[in-house]
């Protein structure tokens, strides 16, 4: 039996992903290739290193709970962008572990003011994943027609890929000082009105570190305890 030269491997794989164009060739030539290393990735994440997904949010009608929790970076120092927030996803109840969403993203709020240019920033083909015309023009609309004070887009970051933004997820919130007092989230399949937010986790326990505000949702009879409130305001 042949023994494979993993560092080899390891080498060229790296120098694949530092060229967008070439990852996107190999991954047209190799496709089964692809999926059984996502296989192996999903089956066996390697420690210290968070997976990587391209799907999108689940649909509304599919999900048994939302949080999304919203972080203050000044609390710190005064650089970069104030608001930032995690938004986890569960598909079924009850929930087993709760550090394991069966989806989740980030995202970082820029003032509305600057929303649409900072996305159009963001289509530069410099980028390794830049964002499509149509997430520009979702931001651009949400800029005109929400009243909201922070936009952004949600995202995964990844050693290997870069950051990646969902196309056509964009979330914000509307802040009244340093409190949170509303906020959206809309993905193709999951547009609602996120309910109230709270500064205390599940549990009643106040938020630490960064966190300064939670919305939890479900339309769940047995959720009701967890979720902020069981209203359902969808966008769409």
């Amino acid at each position: 039996m042949t023994e494979i030269d993993f560092d080899a491997v390891e080498r060229r794989i790296r120098l694949i992903g530092s060229d967008s164009v070439l990852a996107a060739s190999f991954a047209a030539r190799h496709p089964t290739l692809i999926t059984a290393m996502s296989d192996l990735l999903a089956a066996a994440p390697v420690a210290g290193v968070p997976t990587f997904s391209r799907a999108a949010c689940p649909a509304l009608q599919d999900i048994a709970a939302l949080q999304f929790t919203v972080f203050d970076n000044w609390m710190l120092s005064q650089r970069g962008n104030r608001w930032g927030g995690n938004v986890k996803v569960y598909t079924s109840a009850p929930v087993k572990d709760w550090k394991k969403p069966s989806w989740s993203a980030n995202v970082a709020l820029w003032p509305v003011a600057d929303a649409t240019k900072k996305a159009m920033g963001l289509q530069s083909p410099k980028l390794k994943n830049p964002i499509s015309n149509e997430t520009v023009e979702l931001v651009r609309e949400v800029v005109n027609t929400n009243e909201t004070d922070f936009v952004g887009i949600l995202c995964h970051k990844h050693p290997a890929e870069g950051t990646f933004f969902h196309d056509q997820h964009v979330l914000g919130i509307s802040v009244d000082g340093a409190r949170v007092t509303g906020g959206f989230m809309y993905s193709p399949e999951c547009g609602l009105f996120l309910p109230p937010f709270v500064t205390e986790d599940a549990r009643g326990d106040a938020l630490s570190g960064k966190a300064v505000a939670m919305s939890r949702y479900s339309d769940l009879d047995a959720m009701s305890d967890w979720a902020t409130s069981s209203e359902r305001i969808c966008i769409k």
